[in-house]
């Protein structure tokens, strides 16, 4: 069985407005590894907010979606004004839920 990290499952489904100073970073989840990676909406912008040693990374992160984009999932933000309850309350279950709509058989760990 699949074996993610709920740590960052949990940060990828949060909306980065809910923290000041975070960035708007994009969660995606390899379907076949478990891994999650975060990619935010620029370059400039990972270097304006977490240095340039993470701007560089995700150059390289993007290109691992981009050469297999078949086994990337984008990770959707929880939004409690469509959820109808807070991510606090639900976010396990909106987590499962997007994992059930992508086949996607895992153990968060």
């Amino acid at each position: 069985m699949l074996k993610i990290d709920y740590c960052r499952m949990s940060i990828a489904i949060r909306d980065a407005s809910e923290t000041v100073g975070s960035s708007l970073d994009t969660g995606f989840l390899n379907r076949k590894t478990g891994k999650i990676l975060f990619i935010p909406e620029s370059e400039f912008q990972a270097a304006d907010w977490e240095g340039k040693d993470v701007a560089v990374d995700s150059v390289f992160d993007r290109a691992q979606i981009e050469n297999s984009p078949e086994d990337w999932v984008k990770i959707p933000k929880y939004d409690n004004r469509l959820e109808g309850s807070d991510i606090e309350e639900d976010g396990d279950g909106f987590i499962h839920r997007f994992l059930a709509e992508h086949g996607i058989e895992a153990e968060l760990e």
